[in-house]
């Protein structure tokens, strides 16, 4: 099936990756089941997306991902974007409950999720030991989406690097509903977490629901460049002149 390793338990890894090549399990685009021709391609391109993440991380001469100094990470990072994703694939391609369209539309989301974990990762915007949490966003992700519910609540308990990924996995042919709640619930991660960029984001993107509450973030981190946003004549430098907050007032 796919070039990343498809062992269960660590342990066994360990032997595997102590006592022998990993040569002998690479499938290429051979499935150990069935797959509908009109979905080959999609497969393929999950199988292409993982051995792009062994590429990424060197791991060519045994199929490993390897992104961190620890090799108990890099096995748990490996299982996750191998073992798991193949599970998921076949999981798919399984489902009585989902036409050709609806198994297309989750295996577009499993290669969307792991380039855009590599872009990420290349990116240094993620840390590669999310990687098994972003698998397992997916995994939860994945029911709600099937019943046409909000992926929000799996977004919200994740942390912002993998709901980012995780939006973007659920867009085609049709939005989750979830997503464009999800990705103001980002934002305003995001701002949180880079409070010296808040004002400058705000005076781009005016009216955001939670626009008092950021200035209140910014006004506190930095109470010198919030009297500089004040002083324009915009609809930011009326909501910092209105607030309620006792500093920023």
């Amino acid at each position: 099936m796919s070039r990343i390793l498809r062992s269960v338990s660590k342990p066994f890894l360990m032997v595997l990756l102590l006592g022998c090549s990993l040569a002998g399990w690479a499938q290429g685009t051979s499935y150990p089941y069935k797959v509908a021709q009109d979905r080959m391609i999609w497969h393929d391109k999950v199988d292409q997306a993982q051995q792009r993440l062994i590429d990424l991380s060197g791991g060519k001469s045994d199929s490993m991902v390897r992104l961190t100094k620890d090799e108990t990470i890099n096995l748990q990072i490996t299982d996750a974007f191998g073992r798991q994703v193949d599970d998921l694939q076949q999981q798919i391609e399984f489902d009585s409950t989902l036409n050709t369209n609806g198994k297309k539309r989750y295996l577009r989301g499993l290669e969307s999720l792991l380039n855009g974990f590599g872009k990420a990762y290349q990116a240094k915007e993620i840390n590669p030991t999310l990687g098994p949490d972003l698998v397992q966003a997916f995994i939860e992700a994945m029911p709600l989406d099937k019943k046409g519910q909000s992926i929000l609540p799996v977004v919200a308990a994740h942390p912002y690097a993998v709901g980012n990924i995780l939006v973007d996995c659920f867009l085609y042919p049709s939005e989750n509903p979830g997503v464009k709640p999800s990705r103001l619930l980002l934002t305003r991660q995001y701002c949180e977490m880079h409070p010296a960029q808040i004002l400058n984001y705000l005076s781009r993107h005016p009216g955001l629901p939670f626009e008092d509450s950021l200035i209140i973030v910014a006004g506190h981190y930095d109470i010198g460049q919030l009297y500089n946003f004040a002083a324009a004549g915009n609809e930011l430098a009326w909501h910092i002149r209105n607030s309620k907050d006792s500093l920023i007032h």
